[in-house]
């Protein structure tokens, strides 16, 4: 009954604030050049007199023509602008009538050069109220990368054995162009691998996301954003390289788009054959016992990935969007690992088990979208809807086989052959509704979304009895889960002279279903949840700027997290899913002040409860572990941070991040009876420096480096890392060719080390992230110097308070 009962809250919203919609003045008006024909798709913009602000903006049509509307027009002025001209402007002076007619004639720019683009560099690093903002198209060392490296460049982001999360704060849901990608693990981390980093524009790090976003993600959201062809004619580029870890491995990608007129047209494609030999190591502690596990794998990870895609404008207020995605992969990955048993009393080997394992795998992933936007009028109402549906099917196979041997060599007898198999497929269907309304006292913006998630997966574990290998019933297992989350939104943004504010109710309905078939477990959840955000910024002046931020979060255990299949390593160790698994919640807040737009220092609180997070149990009656997630306990995070972007000399940028913090972590798992807590303070530090190694700015150079102190994870104490990236980049043939050489994690010293603090079970893992890399790139095509319409094909969305930016599919 509480889902109809806010769908009953939500329409009186709306039917309260309707009346605000309705504009007192109407503003109507002709775009002409010289010679007297029409300029289209002008940009008008209605701005304040006092401090030129910006109250409204709109578009004319392809007539030239165009309509505003607002209830105040006082000490107002129209400015007009078009790509290829100079911009006009226009006082009003009469705010008696409601109607008022405007002529603008705008000038031909003529010193523009014919067949040249003049484009402003972006710096690295930009801040937002509510996000910051990563240009990697301006970053050396992405050059012939992937968006998994990219995104350990990023600015406060932290890539850790898989998880991705925030310096200082909790986990992270991780968007592909606004769009969530409902991954984790091993998967998220292959669909990032295999996205060029040459088709990424930008990262938005949004750790305060408004109501309109999905409100998974304790700490916020990393949104990817991909590049889009606003440029009419054919255009593309061609990029192919060599990457050396410990093992070689050539890549490439390419991307072609035609735009004319109406309808645009793209498509891209990447592939590699990528190699590692990555190592792990554990120490567990039994009563009499030290187990120390050494593992080196030999991984083989090709894969390939398509997209296509093309809009169709069919008038100024409607476009249609189409997008494909297809990924495949076929991983390899071979295991050889050797378990020495320490008597702890002779402090002496007791014996050592051997196991060789090797772990076959493919997945298909079909990705669909389908966008429709319409502009209801030029003052800025648009509609926008969009239909994703998301297809995986995978299967997977591991033998393993494990020799118990005495310190000496000899055999114990005792010797085992297992196989594991199974199949997985995951389907993801979503719809949602986003509607903005700007009126003339403020910005509304509604909206709805419904996603439904089925997955399946059907796993079995077999030992060799000699001759076959015998299913084993007790340690195979089917599991089904279904999802469903039926999201409405609702914001006002007001702006008050100086004060902007914005605040938002985002409510989630969520139904979820567990069954194990296999083991007799099913889990029913039903639940209705409201995540209010709130945002203020009051600017003292151009140069000087002050923020408040505080938002409500969810982070939902995936499929994955809740399956409780066993993969297991070897005979004693395994990693196992927790069917009873429960989201956990976070309040968030944020206080933000930014100088001249280069400094900004910002103070930050988490409180996340029902926290979730893997945890190690040592089994002390037959020498064993297992890894397993669990709700652990309650977490607190506070601190501070620091960004500035610089310029040392005319030559070098540079753009420097601090992070200082304190966590406080409670809970009463590993013992019911008593509280366990632990708490320590932390901070981490990082430069990106580019470095112009000539005037035409052609040859150029970056360094790179990022340190991060001991930090406490959950029951673990994770010691310190550091890592250094060095690159350099010559650009040829007036731009068109790119040659970049890279070098990443120079000293190996970026590893992931901890220590449990509870069983004092220590982990060093090392992934094989040193690496060199080459990577050439060319662009071809047509580089006409024509009148662009912009491009809304769903690609135009509010990035952060009073700020706009258009971004790609």
């Amino acid at each position: 009954m509480l889902f109809p009962r806010f769908l009953l809250f939500f329409g009186l919203f709306c039917f309260l604030f309707m009346p605000g919609l309705q504009a007192q003045y109407v503003i109507k008006g002709t775009i002409s050049d010289k010679n007297n024909d029409p300029v289209m798709f002008a940009t008008i913009t209605l701005q304040r007199t006092k401090d030129s602000s910006i109250i409204i903006t709109g578009l004319a049509d392809s007539a030239g023509k165009f309509t505003l509307q607002n209830s105040n027009i006082k000490e107002t002025f129209i400015t007009v602008s078009a790509p290829g001209y100079i911009a006009n402007a226009q006082k009003i002076t009469d705010s008696s009538s409601k109607n008022i007619i405007l002529q603008f004639t705008l000038k031909g720019a003529e010193k523009l050069l014919a067949n040249v683009t003049i484009t402003a560099k972006k710096p690295l690093i930009e801040r937002r109220p509510d996000r910051i903002i990563f240009n990697v198209a301006d970053h050396i060392t992405s050059d012939g990368s992937d968006a998994m490296n990219v995104l350990k460049k990023a600015p406060g982001v932290r890539v850790r054995d898989g998880e991705i999360s925030i310096s200082g704060k909790s986990t992270v849901t991780v968007m592909l162009n606004e769009k969530l990608l409902q991954l984790s693990g091993d998967e998220l981390i292959e669909m990032l691998s295999s996205i060029p980093a040459g088709n990424i524009l930008r990262i938005e790090i949004i750790t305060a996301p408004p109501a309109k976003y999905d409100a998974s993600g304790n700490s916020g959201i990393i949104n990817i954003v991909t590049k889009h062809p606003l440029s009419d004619g054919f255009n593309g580029n061609v990029t192919t390289g060599y990457l050396l870890r410990s093992h070689s491995a050539p890549f490439m990608s390419a991307n072609v788009n035609y735009k004319q007129g109406k309808v645009n047209v793209y498509a891209n494609m990447s592939s590699a054959y990528f190699r590692s030999v990555p190592v792990s190591a554990y120490t567990i502690y039994y009563p009499q016992q030290r187990w120390e596990q050494n593992t080196t794998q030999q991984n083989l990870y090709p894969y390939v990935r398509l997209q296509a895609g093309a809009d169709y404008t069919f008038t100024t207020r409607s476009t249609i969007g189409f997008l494909y995605t297809l990924g495949a992969s076929s991983p390899v990955y071979e295991d050889d690992t050797k378990t020495r048993v320490f008597n702890l009393d002779a402090n002496a080997i007791d014996s050592v088990l051997q196991t060789k394992a090797k772990e076959t795998g493919s997945g298909v992933r079909n990705v669909f979208n389908l966008n429709y936007e319409y502009r209801i009028d030029s003052m800025g109402k648009k509609l926008n809807v969009d239909f994703d549906y998301f297809t995986r099917n995978g299967q997977h196979k591991r033998d393993f086989a494990t020799d118990d041997v005495f310190a000496d060599g000899s055999s114990t007898g005792v010797t085992n052959k297992n196989r594991t198999d199974g199949t997985q497929v995951v389907n993801i269907k979503s719809i949602k509704a986003d509607l903005n309304l700007p009126a003339g006292w403020a910005k509304f913006t509604l909206g709805a979304k419904a996603s439904f998630t089925e997955n399946s997966s059907d796993n079995h574990f077999a030992a060799y009895n000699g001759s076959i290998y015998a299913n084993d019933p007790l340690r195979s297992n089917t599991f089904e889960y279904t999802e469903y989350v039926q999201s409405l939104y609702g914001s006002i943004e007001k702006s008050f002279n100086k004060l902007s504010m914005q605040a938002g109710l985002r409510a989630e309905h969520t139904r979820s279903k567990g069954y194990s078939p296999t083991l007799a477990i099913a889990n029913n959840y039903k639940y209705l949840k409201l995540f209010p955000s709130l945002f203020f910024q009051y600017s003292f002046n151009e140069d000087n700027e002050l923020n408040l931020n505080f938002t409500r979060r969810i982070q939902r255990p995936d499929f994955m997290l809740l399956n409780p299949f066993r993969y297991y390593s070897n005979t004693t160790s395994y990693e196992t899913g927790n069917p009873f698994l429960q989201p956990s919640y976070s309040n968030n807040i944020e206080i933000g002040y930014t100088l001249r737009s280069r400094y900004t220092l910002n103070l930050f609180f988490q409180r996340v409860t029902d926290l979730f997070a893997q945890v190690m149990n040592v089994d002390t009656t037959d020498d064993g572990y297992h890894f397993t997630n669990a709700n652990v306990g309650t977490e607190l995070n506070y601190g501070i941070s620091f960004n500035a972007v610089v310029n040392p000399a005319p030559a070098w940028e540079s753009a420097i991040e601090f992070y200082a913090y304190y966590t406080h972590f409670n809970s009463s798992y590993y013992s019911s009876s008593t509280m366990q807590s632990y708490t320590r303070p932390s901070f981490n530090i990082s430069t990106n420096n580019t470095f112009f190694l000539n005037g035409a700015k052609t040859l150029s150079a970056e360094l790179d480096l990022d340190y991060e102190a001991k930090e406490l994870s959950q029951f673990s104490l994770q010691y310190q890392t550091f890592n250094m990236e060095v690159g350099v980049k010559a650009l040829l043939f007036r731009k068109r060719l790119s040659v970049a050489l890279n070098i990443e994690d120079i000293f190996a010293t970026d590893r992931y080390r901890l220590r449990n603090l509870y069983n004092g079970s220590v982990t060093n893992n090392y992934g094989d992230n040193r690496l060199f890399r080459i990577s050439i790139g060319y662009k071809f095509g047509t580089r006409a110097n024509v009148k662009n319409r912009p491009n809304t094909s769903g690609i135009e969305e509010r990035q952060g308070l009073s700020h706009e930016q258009q971004h790609g599919n």
